[in-house]
C-alpha cells in the first residue's frame, strides 16, 4: 500500500507537469528539463507543501520527504530561490521554534519518519539555524533507540516486530550517514553496515564477506565505501535526475 501511494504521487507529478507545460514548452526552443517542470507542477499542486488530503491535518511524513528529496536537487541545479523557499517553508510548518516536531510520535519507532530528516540537515547546512539541527538530533536519538533483530537490522516499525522492509534502507541509512558525518561520529561508519548486512545475510542473498566491522578504519569524513561522505547527491531522487 505504501509503495502504491508513493508511485501514485510520482505519477501525478509527472502527469501534472506534462499537462501544465505541454503547450508553451513544446514550442520552446529551449524547454525546461523535466525535473524542473515536475518541481513547478508540485509547487502549483501543493503550494504550501501540504500533501495530505484536503481537510486533513499535515503531519511529519515520508511522502513530503520523497518530494523534497527531488526539490532540493532541482534547486542545487539552478539556484532558483523559489525551490529553496518551498523546501524551507514546507519543513518549517512541521517544526516548532524550539526544534521539536509536534506531530512526530517517537514511540512508534517508524523508520519512515527518518527520511524527512535529510531536509533538516540540508537546511541546517545552508542556514546554520539550530532549530534544524535540534530536530535532526531528535531523529538521530530515535534511531539509537530503534528496535533491532538478532542480526542488527532495524525493525521497520514498533508494531512490526523483527520485520525489515527494504525501503527502510532508503528511509534511514542516508540520514544516519549524513548526520554522523556532520556531527563527527566516525564510529557510526563501523556500525552502520550492521543494518545493511542483515539484508545480505538472508538465505537468498547471503554474502559471507559482509561484516558488521567493515569501515572501522575510516576517518570522520569518509564513508563506508572509502569515498568522501558528501552532504548532497544531486541525483538521489529518481524524478530529480530527469
Amino acid at each position: 500500500m505504501k509503495t502504491l501511494r508513493l508511485l501514485a504521487c510520482l505519477a501525478v507529478l509527472a502527469f501534472t507537469a506534462r499537462s501544465a507545460f505541454a503547450g508553451p514548452l513544446a514550442a520552446s526552443a529551449d524547454p525546461l528539463p523535466w525535473s524542473q517542470r515536475a518541481a513547478n507542477a508540485a509547487i502549483a499542486r501543493w503550494p504550501d507543501g501540504h500533501t495530505a488530503p484536503a481537510g486533513s491535518p499535515e503531519a511529519w511524513n515520508y511522502e513530503l520527504g520523497t518530494l523534497l528529496e527531488g526539490m532540493d536537487s532541482v534547486w542545487l541545479s539552478n539556484i532558483d530561490p523559489r525551490y529553496f523557499n518551498y523546501i524551507q517553508s514546507s519543513v518549517d510548518a512541521l517544526i516548532a521554534p524550539d526544534g521539536s516536531i509536534p506531530t512526530l510520535k517517537p514511540e512508534e519507532h517508524q523508520l519512515d519518519n527518518i527520511l524527512l530528516g535529510r531536509q533538516l540537515l540540508f537546511l541546517y547546512g545552508i542556514t546554520q539555524d539550530k532549530r534544524y539541527l535540534t530536530a535532526a538530533t531528535f531523529l538521530w536519538n530515535q534511531l539509537g533507540a530503534q528496535p533491532r533483530n538478532v542480526e542488527g537490522g532495524y525493525w521497520h516499525k514498533q508494531r512490526y516486530p523483527n520485520q525489515m522492509w527494504l525501503d527502510g534502507l532508503y528511509m534511514a541509512e542516508p540520514f544516519r550517514a549524513e548526520y554522523a558525518s556532520i556531527s563527527h561520529h566516525p564510529e557510526e561508519f563501523a556500525t552502520s553496515p550492521s543494518n545493511l548486512c542483515s539484508w545480505s545475510n538472508t538465505p537468498a542473498t547471503r554474502k559471507p564477506a559482509c561484516s558488521t566491522t567493515a569501515g572501522t578504519h575510516r576517518s570522520r569524513n569518509v564513508g563506508p565505501t572509502g569515498k568522501p561522505a558528501t552532504h548532497r547527491n544531486p541525483g538521489r531522487a529518481a524524478w530529480a535526475g530527469t
